[in-house]
């Protein structure tokens, strides 16, 4: 009995050891949520464990013992970056090693974590050098907000569209030139880009993608909208504006999230809620039937997902959605709901999506609503 007390003893003794010496094989967890994050146990002497910790919607901190901060390690999507224009090019015929041709140049935002954006469009960023000891000179795109500077991306002469490759960044190059996260070297905003040689290979991930990153637009919100009384016609609970571009991206999805609340007397109306974008398309119509009579702030929450099938001046939308009502009973907190959908099969007319468009939410009934009011909604937009 002695001898098995001893051996229990050390067994317990080397698992202490184990655990304090990180010697654990068991791999670290992942957990999703908020105030949660990836978790790494101490290893020799190192103390506190560590954990990389979700605070908020793109916001981490770093606990290692102590409550995370967000600023500690900010993240910035690219989503919520464009692409720069188009930039402005310049040559000059002697003080550099570049041949005679025409060659396509794009620049990228980079974030100061190293994040970068796709290339600028590079359809009108041609320029042309003669002789063979031309420079080309790429003007600093306009600053933007959560960008650290740029980089510069240049084709061979007489290279494709989107065939442009990473160019060298130093000093030499622009003036201030310096390394943000990840080690990535990047022009300051305000220092031109002097190139007097240009490299044929190299990276090329942003300048396949050639397309600016939807308008910039990441989410729009909106608390309680003016009540629209007496409705039986379409009438818009709420109108908001799409940037110019911000749905012309392919398989781009806008999902469109909202909860109002309806009045209505003696009558039974069935009630049709629809999505209308510019002047004369409705992507979706979700159609409900009658309701009880006698409701009062009746809640009318809807779910839809609008996507981009085919971009343009002459670009299209499939949509999908539902929206939930109650109609067994006037209603009150607890009573059951029913969920309708759409039965739409293929995509809309056609609109404009390089345009700037009026997103508008609508409600209209067959018998008179008394009151409706649109209470809160959240669009957010999504790019594969």
């Amino acid at each position: 009995m002695k001898a098995f007390r001893t051996l229990s003893l050390l067994a317990v003794g080397l698992l202490v050891a184990s655990a304090m010496f990180g010697q654990s094989r068991q791999a670290p967890p992942v957990i999703y949520g908020t105030n949660v994050g990836y978790c790494g146990e101490a290893t020799y002497n190192s103390g506190l464990d560590g954990c990389l910790m979700r605070i908020g919607p793109g916001q981490y901190g770093f606990s290692n013992g102590q409550l995370p901060v967000a600023s500690l390690i900010p993240l910035t999507p690219n989503i919520y970056l464009n692409a720069p224009a188009a930039v402005s090019l310049g040559t000059a015929s002697s003080g550099g090693l570049i041949p005679a041709g025409t060659y396509r140049l794009g620049a990228t935002y980079v974030t100061w974590t190293g994040g970068e954006t796709p290339m600028s469009s590079d359809s009108g960023s041609t320029q042309a050098t003669t002789g063979s000891a031309s420079t080309l000179t790429v003007t600093a795109p306009s600053a933007v907000s959560d960008a650290a500077g740029y980089r510069v991306y240049a084709s061979a002469a007489g290279g494709a569209v989107n065939s442009e490759v990473l160019q060298p960044l130093t000093t030499a190059v622009c003036a201030g030139a310096f390394q943000v996260g990840g080690g990535i070297t990047v022009c300051p905003f305000g220092a031109n880009a002097v190139f007097t040689s240009l490299v044929s290979t190299g990276y090329t991930g942003p300048a396949l993608s050639g397309a600016a990153n939807t308008a910039g637009v990441v989410n729009l919100t909106a608390g309680p909208q003016t009540a629209v009384t007496t409705v039986t016609t379409a009438q818009a609970m709420g109108t908001w504006t799409l940037a110019a571009g911000a749905m012309n991206v392919q398989g781009k999805k806008m999902r469109i999230k909202g909860y109002a609340v309806f009045s209505n007397g003696a009558t039974t109306p069935a009630i049709t809620l629809s999505v209308k974008i510019g002047s004369s398309i409705t992507p979706v119509s979700i159609v409900g039937a009658a309701n009880a009579n006698t409701n009062s702030s009746a809640p009318l929450p809807f779910d839809i997902v609008i996507q981009t099938t085919t971009t343009g001046s002459s670009g299209a939308d499939e949509a999908h959605g539902c929206m939930q009502d109650a109609t067994s009973a006037a209603w009150s907190s607890g009573t059951a709901m029913v969920t309708y959908c759409d039965n739409n099969t293929a995509a809309s007319s056609t609109y404009d999506h390089t345009a700037a468009n009026a997103l508008a939410i609508n409600i209209a009934a067959t018998a008179a609503l008394t009151t409706v009011t649109l209470r809160d909604l959240s669009i957010d937009f999504i790019q594969n």
